[in-house]
C-alpha cells in the first residue's frame, strides 16, 4: 500500500489509507531521488529506496570479501 503503484490503481479510494512508511520520502538524498526521475520518470517510493540501500551494501561486502 506504501508504493506507487497502489495510489495509482486506487485512485481517490485509498484517500484515508494509512500505511506505517519505513522510509519518508523527503529524508532521500537529493542525488538519488534525481537520478531516479531522471530513469524512471516518477519519484521514487519507500521499496525503490530501499532496494537501492541494500544492493550498495551488498556491493560493498562482496568487494570486501574479494
Amino acid at each position: 500500500m506504501g508504493r506507487r503503484q497502489f495510489v495509482a490503481a486506487a485512485g481517490s479510494a485509498a484517500e484515508g489509507v494509512l500505511f506505517p512508511l519505513l522510509c519518508e520520502p523527503d529524508a532521500m538524498p537529493a542525488s538519488f531521488r534525481l537520478e531516479f526521475e531522471n530513469r524512471y520518470q516518477v519519484s521514487p517510493d519507500y521499496a525503490a529506496a530501499s532496494t537501492y540501500d541494500a544492493l550498495n551494501l551488498l556491493i560493498a561486502a562482496i568487494r570486501r570479501a574479494a
